[in-house]
């Protein structure tokens, strides 16, 4: 009987002379991982450059076939091959992303490439980017190839965010790890993104965009007047805006002449006085002229005055009843307003609790290469009721002083709220006529 060691003696000799190169005995379940050299040097294995160029007839079980184009190892089952390894390399970067990147505005998208390697050549990768959980309240991000677009959310949308409780504060920064697999390893590289979106930058910013009205007075019933008030600056304004005051209720005197309000000349709390950018003289029916309106303009926000909003003094004596009426329209920065006033005067035969429609002012000279129209119309009849006129003019809001002064704002409709409208039309108001005194009005348009 031939002894164990004789046994494996005899096995070991044999595998020495059937294998002169010394190649590490494999076991089958060991063959993930080994290279192509390695498998290349594996009796009974044959090298083929492409798949296509796999034997198709005369196969038997068990036959053995390295493609290089692959990277695969093949095994046939006599009728065709299946895939019985894959040998891989792990990507690297060809391009890879910095370490910190900065969203400068809300206008402006950031684009970052990241462009992953294959160490294989076989260049074909699966996009497993992903951003941390504030990534999507900050920026929607697309993707072409290996150029990422990060466009950032409008100041109104994160807002809406923070105040909801998905953000803490407008301004942060999120993670955003971009990630490239080839289906069995991958390459991956975080980024920190910051956006700051409260600028303290006072500079105009050069957006051609409306932003909104708002308006006050100082107070709403006879014999009660404040000695200032403050407007606030809708959600949507951003630092670098234009700002347009129209100041209506005031008694006439010469540009420049006693003031019966005080604006800062910066819009700030602690400006100096202004002077009114232009004034229209008007007054309560045709022939009369003994009132005005003023046009402040700022033409920049500043950080201060969009966090605090603008402060307007009243000057009447103390205890005095003032019957200023104020709205204050915003624009972005890189719009220049046209102006054009008229005073608009009523017949005699309107009839009570009725409706009348009335063109406004004319458009001003060169409003055709403007993008809309917007009033604001001052009247001495404090009572009247406005709204909108069908199809052009939309009513924005109205602000009054007792019986005595009401200004109006208006927006011509744009496209994407009524199908077929032109916001470049003439301007209408609609109002309903509420008493038999045919008070005039003063009708400012703005295109912007």
């Amino acid at each position: 009987m031939v002894s164990k060691a004789r046994n494996i003696a005899t096995f070991l000799g044999r595998t020495d002379s059937a294998n002169p190169t010394e190649l590490r005995l494999l076991h089958t379940g060991e063959l993930t991982g080994v290279d192509s050299s390695t498998i290349l040097n594996i009796n009974g294995v044959q090298f083929f450059d492409t798949l296509d160029s796999l034997p198709v007839s005369n196969l038997r079980e068990g036959q053995q076939a390295f493609v290089d184009e692959s990277k695969r190892l093949y095994v046939s089952n006599g009728s065709g091959y299946y895939n019985a390894l894959a040998v891989n390399n792990a990507p690297f970067w060809d391009s890879v992303p910095l370490d910190e990147y900065t969203i400068v505005d809300s206008a402006t998208p950031l684009t970052i490439k990241a462009d992953p390697g294959d160490s294989d050549g076989i260049e074909l990768f699966i996009n497993q980017s992903f951003g941390s959980d504030s990534a999507q309240y900050m920026a929607t991000v697309t993707n072409d190839s290996s150029v990422f677009t990060f466009t950032p959310k409008t100041k109104a949308e994160i807002a809406s965010a923070v105040a909801a409780g998905n953000l803490t504060d407008s301004n942060g920064d999120f993670t955003y790890t971009f990630k490239w697999s080839d289906g069995i390893n991958f390459v991956a590289k975080a980024a920190n993104i910051i956006y700051n979106t409260a600028s303290t930058s006072t500079g105009p910013n050069n957006e051609i965009a409306w932003r909104n009205f708002n308006r006050g007075s100082f107070g709403s019933t006879f014999g009660s007047s404040t000695s200032s008030t403050t407007l606030y600056f809708p959600y949507n304004c951003q630092v670098g805006d234009q700002v347009i005051l129209v100041v209506g209720g005031l008694g006439w005197t010469a540009l420049g002449g006693s003031a019966q309000v005080t604006v800062p000349d910066d819009f700030s709390y602690n400006g100096n006085p202004a002077t009114p950018t232009y004034e229209y003289q008007w007054g309560y029916a045709s022939g009369q002229y003994d009132y005005r309106t003023d046009v402040y303009i700022n033409s920049a926000l500043s950080a201060d005055m969009k966090a605090n909003g603008l402060t307007i003094q009243n000057n009447q004596p103390s205890g005095g009843t003032s019957y200023v009426v104020m709205t204050m329209m915003i624009l972005g920065g890189g719009n220049t307003p046209l102006f054009n006033h008229a005073q608009i005067n009523y017949p005699g035969n309107y009839a009570l609790n009725t409706y009348y429609n009335v063109a406004s002012a004319a458009l001003p000279s060169g409003y055709q290469f403007k993008n809309g129209i917007a009033e604001i119309h001052t009247t001495r009849y404090g009572t009247r009721t406005f709204t909108a006129y069908p199809s052009v003019s939309q009513w924005w809001g109205t602000v009054s002083r007792d019986i005595y002064y009401k200004q109006v704002s208006y927006r011509n409709y744009q496209p994407n709220q009524i199908s077929g409208a032109n916001p470049l039309q003439q301007p209408y108001h609609r109002f309903r006529h509420d008493s038999g005194t045919q008070y005039s009005s003063s009708s400012l348009v703005i295109a912007y």
